[in-house]
């Protein structure tokens, strides 16, 4: 082997390690913005969640109201 075939293919190595390296990055940032977009939508529904319940503590309130009175 001579010192300018190994030079080209550690060379080559370099790039491929380079092209690697973006690509796992990427790839980080799209798994990272996934998990942010989910924990937002998580916090969303626990919102929603809460809403209901308290919707429905008070439809309870007035349907037990409406039964002591009627």
């Amino acid at each position: 082997i001579t010192i300018h075939r190994l030079t080209t293919n550690v060379e080559k190595i370099m790039e491929e390690l380079h092209a690697s390296s973006s690509a796992m990055s990427q790839t980080s940032k799209t798994v990272a913005s996934l998990g942010q977009a989910i924990a937002q939508g998580a916090t969303e529904q626990a919102a929603s969640l809460q809403e209901t319940s308290a919707a429905l503590v008070q439809i309870a309130s007035t349907v037990e109201q409406s039964q002591e009175h009627a």
